[in-house]
């Protein structure tokens, strides 16, 4: 297989091009970003979580699972805290994805083969 050019994902600026996604596709790359412990943290400090979610990791002793614990925490939220975590999720996907594109290979390769057949539209 030859190498793949995952910039042809960005619109000019380096951003995701959602448009070429469907929704399903979409969903997954926020799922698989939203596991990433250096994110997580990122978007619970800004949001002002982070203390909630050191306090649980903590409590969950040595080797915590980040993703797991920041995901009960998202579970607990109201409406409104928890649009402001998938926004915040959301917004560093988009405007990050041409930072290290391939580490979604796994999700985007099918996508990718389809457009390449199909076309970039």
């Amino acid at each position: 297989m030859s190498a793949r050019d995952y910039s042809k994902f960005m619109t000019e600026d380096g951003k995701l091009n959602t448009a070429l996604l469907s929704p399903q596709i979409y969903g997954a790359l926020l799922v698989a970003y939203r596991q990433d412990p250096a994110v997580i943290r990122e978007v619970f400090d800004e949001l002002w979580f982070l203390w909630d979610l050191q306090r649980r990791e903590q409590q969950a002793g040595p080797n915590p699972d980040i993703a797991a614990i920041a995901q009960e925490i998202i579970d607990e939220m109201d409406e409104q805290d928890f649009r402001r975590v998938r926004a915040a999720f959301e917004q560093r996907l988009v405007g990050r994805f041409g930072e290290d594109p391939a580490r979604f290979a796994a999700i985007l390769d099918p996508v990718y083969d389809a457009h390449e057949r199909d076309g970039w539209s």
